[in-house]
Order: C-alpha cells, then structure tokens, then sequence
C-alpha cells in the first residue's frame, strides 16, 4: 500500500541462528539485546489481531459496515454471527488495551511507498468491537461493554501515533464512533464506571495538531523527493536530464508526464518544453517545494477566516500546473505531489476531532460532577442544555459548532 490501504499482508519469518560465534560477547551487550527484545509495543499486539481476524465475504462485510451506521438499529443475527467470529482478534485488542507503548514502525523515507497496512485493519477491527460493545450493553455487561469501548479508543489514537494524514484521519473515524457510542450509553455507568473511563481517556496519547502532521508530513516527503532526485542524476550520470528525473519521480507514483487523455495541443506544447529541461531546472522546483512547504505548514497554524482564502489561492496556483505546459508549471511539480488534496477540509477535520474528543471529556466531567463541572475549550464556553434522555453539550468554534447528545433522545 502507498500511503494508504492495501490489502497486501505482511509476511512474517522467522530466523533461527545456531552458528557458534567464537568472537566473546560483552556480557552487558548481551543483556541489553534481551532487554530490547523485551520493550513492549501495542503495535506487535495489533498486528496478532488482524492476523486472526476471519475473511469475510462481501455480503457480510457490507452487513458490518451497514450496521455500524445506525446506534439505534438493532443489530441482526448475521452480524452476531459475524461478530462472534471475531473472539481472539478482540482478545489481543484487550492486551494491546494494557500496553502503553505503541510503534508500527513505519519507513518515514520512503515517500509515496511508504506502508500504511495497518490503518485499514484497525478501521475493520475496530467496527466489530464497537459492535460487540452494542451486544454487551444490550445485555447488560457493562463492564465488558467499556472494555471494547476503551479498547477501540487506544486502537484509534495508536493508528496515529505517528504523524500521517490518513492515520489521523482514520483515527478521527474510529473515536468519533466510539465517542457516540460512549455518550449514548453514558447515563448507564456508575460513578466509579465514569471515573475509570474519565481516567483511561486522559492517558491516551495526546494526538498531533494539524499544522504538526502537515510538518512531519511535508517533510519526510520533501526529503525523499531531495534524495530521489539526488540519486537519480548520479544513476544517469552525463546523460542526466531533467525529463529524465521527472518521468522517473512520476513512476514512483505510478504516473507518466503525459496522459492518454491529453490533447495533441497540449502535447505538442508540453514535449519540446520537457526536453529543454535542465537538472539545474528540476533543483529549482525541489527549492520551490521547500518554500510551499513553509508557507503550508504557517498557514495551518491560522485561524479559518485567515487561513481559508490564501490556502485556495495556493491550492488553485498548483492545480494549474498539473498541465505541465511551461517551465513555471515544472517549478511547482513536487509543490503538487506535496500538498495534500483538500487541505482546508483536511485541516478544518483535523481541528474538528480535537474539540470533539474534549466535548466527550466534558461530558464525563458533567455525567460524574454534575452541570456546574463543565469548563470551557480553548476559552470557549460550552454549553448546556437538557434532555429527556441526558443532556447536551455544544461548543462553537473556528470551523464552525461542534456537540455531544449523551442519552437517548
């Protein structure tokens, strides 16, 4: 998978050394290399349950996804089938539950190839212990009912633990989800119920803001596109050329620079333009992407007002050039590939999940203390309001007004 989901699986071996090293071994290397091999990591926990989880055949797979819509649906007899297939996958999603620690070990260089298996697993795992948990609390285990829950939370916020856009965007998935599941069933937990799940939420990792995932992000591909470049031009040696570094940067998106539907006048602009270029040419859009890079990165950190109109006027600026019809469309090729598509969306989502995970915190502190517990996000007063079945909070914001229904309406 580049960059997002695959179902291509990852294969595991097994080395077995027995050759006798007559070189002595330092007792505290020794020890250190146990030591590491003992590190816990949730994400080894993780992967054992996907590597269980059961193949499900299209009609159950869309009875999955269909019932994991709808709360208040009641969940048909296939899908307890289907969700009682699931027992040691959710099992080890429990002892991830109990590791703090979680890398997936994922290649930061390696640009558009980079690996991201476990974003779509953990979406697909996650639904069905969301299901489970509707079971349990319709059956009254409540306890067992929080276990999936709390298990389901830890699994999003590890899926992003590292800096990625689609890992955040995957995990924003995953709690908002559970966050509803959690809020409709809330008026049900006792007070020592709530603190515990008051408790376990705090302690989860605290997430990325959105201008730091579009940094890390922005980077590690402008590194790669640094050193793709750089290795290029010494493969080709003499014959380098700057079509020849771009045609070769657009294989490794699966891409060419020129398209079947393109026209015989934007070919006939675009071919003499390609081979006059230079690598000298090429540098100056890897030096441009850097500057786009900055200007992105800044931008993020704004509010929705002050963000909005430059953001579209960057994105308008590059979706121009993909025609490739001058040499200033080629100064902006790697600026393309690094910005994200949407961004405004991308980040106003980002920002939107970080005000819902506090609203749902809210709403603890309110379900545990009572309405006068309340307290503002970011400086802004939240409201309150009751309902039949337990109240309602709202809170507005740059992007616009978020709020959590706990209780049945």
């Amino acid at each position: 998978m580049k960059r997002c989901m695959s179902s291509v699986w990852l294969l595991c071996v097994i080395c077995l050394h027995s050759a006798i090293v007559r070189i002595p071994v330092v007792a505290d290397e020794a020890n250190s290399g146990r030591q590491a091999a003992l590190v816990p990591n949730a994400a080894g926990i993780y992967w054992l349950a996907f590597a269980a989880m059961p193949v499900l055949e299209d009609g159950e797979r869309e009875a999955v996804e269909a019932a994991s819509k709808n709360l208040q649906q009641p969940i048909s007899d296939e899908v307890k089938r289907v969700a009682g297939r699931y027992e040691l996958p959710l099992h080890e999603l429990q002892r991830a539950r109990a590791v703090g620690p979680c890398d997936w070990q994922l290649d930061a260089g390696a640009g558009p190839g980079l690996l991201m298996t476990h974003v779509q697993k953990a979406r697909d795992l996650s639904r069905v212990a969301l299901l489970r948990s509707r079971l349990r609390f319709a059956g009254g285990e409540v306890s067992g009912a929080l276990a999936d829950l709390l298990a389901v939370f830890k699994l999003g916020r590890d899926c992003a633990v590292s800096p990625w856009i689609i890992a955040a965007l995957v995990d924003a998935s995953i709690e908002e989800r559970a966050g509803e599941l959690l809020a409709l069933h809330l008026p049900e937990l006792s007070q020592s119920q709530v603190e515990e799940v008051l408790g376990e939420l705090r302690r989860l990792p605290t997430g990325w803001s959105p201008s730091e995932i579009l940094q890390a992000e922005c980077e590690n591909f402008a590194g790669w596109a640094e050193r793709r470049v750089t290795a290029e031009t010494a493969r080709l040696g003499a014959g380098a050329t700057g079509e020849a570094l771009l045609s070769a940067l657009a294989a490794d998106y699966d891409d060419s620079l020129v398209a079947e539907g393109d026209s015989a006048e934007l070919k006939s602009e675009r071919e003499p333009m390609l081979k006059s270029l230079t690598v000298a040419d090429v540098q100056g859009a890897l030096i441009q992407m850097r500057r786009d890079q900055q200007e992105l990165v800044r931008l993020a950190k704004l509010s929705v007002a002050e963000r909005t109109q430059p953001l579209q006027q960057l994105s308008a600026r590059l979706e121009s050039a993909k025609l490739l019809r001058t040499k200033a469309d080629v100064t902006l090729y790697f600026s393309q590939k690094l910005l994200p598509s949407a961004t405004e969306k991308v980040v106003s989502r980002l920002e939107q999940i970080q005000v819902q995970r506090q609203l749902l915190l809210e709403a603890l502190r309110v379900q545990r203390y009572g309405e006068a517990a309340v307290q503002p996000i970011a400086g802004v007063q939240v409201e309150y309001r009751k309902t039949a079945g337990g109240f309602e909070l709202s809170c507005p914001h740059a992007g616009g007004r978020e709020s959590i229904v706990v209780g049945r309406k």
